[in-house]
């Protein structure tokens, strides 16, 4: 999507990719931080600032994995899909390899569930090999709308 930004680029604090950098470098190789998977941190460690900083991690390269076309289109399905309701990251996953048509299971288990510092560029998601899993989530799996 030509134009497209993040609220922080709007505000000044930076490029998605500038903030990224700059949280990649503030931790080095062998700091604890990298040791939280943040897809499946413990419940001692939810709330770790790890989960939090390298989810943002996670969802940047996402955003480069897929292309900004892709990523920009996931967003408001996403978000469509799921207000009022919850959600698991398999089905954000599979909103993700259908509207970008890639397989990215390496790309989410290295990112959320392995301990340790990616090496970082990310190395780009394939092409899906497998048919796509459906339509996405289903209204059946929200609650509370």
């Amino acid at each position: 999507m030509a134009g497209a930004y993040t609220p922080t680029e709007e505000q000044g604090e930076g490029t998605a990719q500038e903030l990224f950098d700059f949280t990649y470098a503030s931790y080095p190789g062998d700091d604890e931080f990298w040791q939280v998977p943040p897809g499946a941190p413990g419940p001692g460690r939810i709330f770790d600032a790890a989960v939090y900083d390298r989810g943002a991690m996670t969802v940047h390269q996402l955003r480069l994995a897929i292309g900004d076309e892709a990523f920009f289109a996931l967003l408001p399905a996403w978000t469509a899909a799921h207000r009022h309701g919850n959600a698991t990251t398999a089905q954000f996953q599979a909103l993700a390899e259908r509207i970008s048509g890639l397989d990215l299971d390496d790309f989410f288990t290295t990112w959320l569930l392995t301990p340790g510092r990616r090496r970082w560029p990310g190395r780009p998601a394939r092409p899906a090999r497998r048919p796509s899993r459906g339509p996405g989530p289903s209204s059946a799996s929200r609650t509370g709308s």
